[in-house]
């Protein structure tokens, strides 16, 4: 069986069903208006790239309810000794609704993708629903976005360094604040200027600097318990905000819907732009977005700061991702009121310090 699929914003239904064995068809018609071409050419893309065969209905007036209904009834009326679907998921109404009318009138089946719980619906009610079980790939589900991943396999931290993240987070999070904080300053100048050495650092009054120092040295990140001389770049990485991120990769693995997981992943859209996700997941073929913050998010400007930069980066590259896609911001540090209100208008959930000893229940809630 062929079908018919009418491309928008979302190509997800339109790839679920030509994954699946028992849905999958001989051949796709992709319907395109001409806002759409781009993002058509990314669906067409991969779904060559996995031997379907492809062609495109071009859609002059996809707003034009009679000139719609006579390019459905025409296309079909010129194929109508094949075997054709409709997929109505996607395009504007009115092309919905003309083309749900050409195949009704053509006595032709029509089916519908719930994204929200993955199933194909057959709409006349003879043929019983079809569970779309396949799991969508990482760079597959990036790719029909227009964006083209770099994802390297993690590289794990020691069972020693993962202990001190959960005791960096759970624990100290709060009295070692402010060394946390001087901590994420020094090593982010060091990257910056990809140096090990940092020199003598003293505590000018920063309470538990020296507790922190000492902290580095037994769990091996720092040569020295009196000097800020890391180990390795990996050292450094992991003084720089890597320990938050390392934790909260790991706590998304363990959730048991997420399916697939990347760290530190580098994304270029289709205009070249590039963007770096702490954490990428993959949940029933949602994707979630983890950006993870040690810097001060709780200064109470409205629209400047790391704060509004993190929500305003966070809600773009949500958007890019489709409908359906998830921002978190998982902060060590307080957010500030105001910076939470404009997440959650945004759609995009908050973990800050208060909710750090319940990470791994919030984001199970975050995830559903």
């Amino acid at each position: 069986m062929n079908h018919l699929c009418l491309v928008s914003d979302q190509p997800i239904p339109n790839l679920l069903p030509a994954l699946q064995p028992e849905t999958r068809p001989t051949r796709i018609v992709l319907a395109v208006s001409d806002r759409m071409r781009e993002k058509a050419a990314w669906l067409r893309r991969e779904l060559e790239r996995r031997g379907l065969a492809v062609e495109e209905l071009p859609v002059p007036a996809p707003y034009d309810l009679r000139a719609l209904q006579t390019l459905f009834t025409d296309w079909l009326a010129a194929h109508e000794r094949e075997e054709v679907a409709l997929n109505l998921t996607g395009g504007t109404k009115p092309m919905a609704i003309s083309a749900q009318d050409a195949f009704r009138l053509g006595e032709k089946p029509v089916f519908y993708v719930n994204v929200e719980t993955d199933e194909l619906l057959w709409l006349d009610g003879a043929r019983a629903p079809v569970a779309l079980t396949r799991q969508i790939p990482l760079a597959t589900f990036l790719a029909v976005h227009g964006l083209t991943p770099t994802l390297a396999p993690p590289q794990p931290l020691s069972a020693e360094w993962q202990t001190y993240s959960q005791e960096l987070a759970f624990v100290k999070a709060v009295p070692w604040e402010r060394a946390l904080g001087k901590l994420n300053y020094h090593a982010m100048e060091a990257e910056r200027r990809d140096v090990l050495d940092v020199g003598r650092v003293l505590a000018d009054g920063c309470p538990h600097w020296d507790d922190l120092m000492e902290s580095l040295f037994y769990n091996e990140i720092i040569r020295d318990r009196t000097r800020l001389h890391f180990k390795s770049a990996a050292a450094r990485q992991f003084a720089n905000g890597g320990w938050l991120e390392h934790l909260v990769f790991e706590e998304v693995r363990k959730l048991e819907a997420v399916h697939e997981t990347a760290l530190n992943a580098h994304v270029c859209d289709a205009h070249g732009n590039a963007n770096e996700f702490d954490v990428l997941a993959l949940s029933r073929n949602r994707l979630f977005i983890v950006e993870c913050k040690t810097k001060r998010l709780d200064q109470a400007e409205s629209d400047a700061g790391p704060a509004a930069e993190a929500v305003y980066k966070l809600d773009a590259l949500r958007k890019a991702g489709g409908l359906r896609t998830r921002g978190i911001l998982v902060s060590f540090r307080p957010v500030a009121d105001a910076h939470k209100r404009r997440a959650h208008d945004a759609g995009i959930e908050v973990i800050d310090r208060s909710g750090l000893p319940r990470l791994g229940e919030l984001l199970k809630v975050a995830f559903r």
